[in-house]
């Protein structure tokens, strides 16, 4: 491995394992899951109306695995079935519409 693939490399992880430490750490304290589920949807939210930067890509993908650890026995499954039940309650007509083609999907 070239020395300047380990630094990208080097650097990647540091990005990350700080995107994960604002996840699970705010000011001192755990964030609950109640938080993270509200970040999650706002992610998925966002991600649906617009185009999100690679950081927020990141940022979500950590507040995801967090929240599908501790709320859902690390089951993406379930945490699928509960964002589509959330989103589909959500007041923005076109998240509904965004969604739509996915709520009829069984998954079993």
């Amino acid at each position: 491995m070239s020395a300047e693939v380990f630094r990208t490399c080097a650097a990647s992880v540091a990005v990350l394992a700080s995107m994960a430490c604002d996840v699970h750490v705010q000011a001192g304290q755990p964030i609950s899951v109640d938080e993270l589920k509200q970040t999650y949807l706002a992610c998925e939210r966002r991600a649906l109306a617009e185009r999100i930067s690679t950081n927020e890509i990141m940022h979500c993908s950590v507040a995801y695995e967090e929240l599908k650890r501790r709320a859902f026995d690390d089951n993406w499954i379930k945490l699928w079935k509960w964002s589509q039940r959330a989103l589909s309650q959500s007041p923005d007509a076109n998240i509904r519409a965004s969604i739509a083609p996915f709520i009829p999907m069984r998954i079993v």
